[in-house]
């Protein structure tokens, strides 16, 4: 057997074991609502756990190491605080990945930035989107706020609804 077929019955298995949806929380924890993102997605894990076209990612950043779990996702959430006011404390969009000039300046990524380098390395474009969560407090201290978990809690149903949905569109 040579280098390519080896190469391509990997590759092959690959694309059996890893499907489905990635949702990725992204946010450091210890700058209080800057955890949003990895704390609705440990609360999306325990609704939707269930469903086997789900897996679930936490990270205090996104970075390059992370275009592998993409690299097979059928599609994929990412999921953060934001500082400005969102109408009902939050917002899902649809997001697409960057692909003209890109390139990696520093080894933290934004979403887009992340999605290019999937299409860089894979020639994959995968359907993406962005949910965000209105924070109040980004200052250094552990645990997300009070006025984050109200937000939370008042828009968590939507959010679900939301990835469900997309989910269904998708399938």
């Amino acid at each position: 057997m040579n280098f390519h077929e080896n190469t391509q019955g990997v590759r092959k298995k690959q694309e059996k074991e890893a499907s489905g949806i990635l949702v990725v929380g992204y946010g450091n924890a210890e700058n209080q609502d800057d955890g949003i993102g990895p704390f609705v997605v440990g609360r999306l894990e325990e609704v939707l756990h269930v469903a086997d076209s789900f897996r679930f990612l936490t990270r205090r950043r996104l970075t390059p190491d992370i275009a592998v779990e993409l690299r097979y996702a059928d599609a994929v959430f990412f999921v953060a605080a934001t500082g400005g006011p969102l109408a009902g404390g939050w917002r899902c969009r649809k997001i697409e990945a960057e692909t003209d000039g890109f390139y990696i300046k520093t080894n933290t990524l934004k979403p887009e930035a992340l999605l290019g380098l999937v299409w860089s390395l894979y020639r994959r474009k995968l359907p993406a989107w962005v949910i965000s969560v209105q924070g109040e407090c980004f200052a250094s201290g552990s645990g997300i706020t009070a006025a984050a978990r109200k937000t939370i809690d008042r828009s968590f149903s939507m959010i679900v609804e939301a990835v469900l949905d997309i989910h269904a569109k998708i399938e």
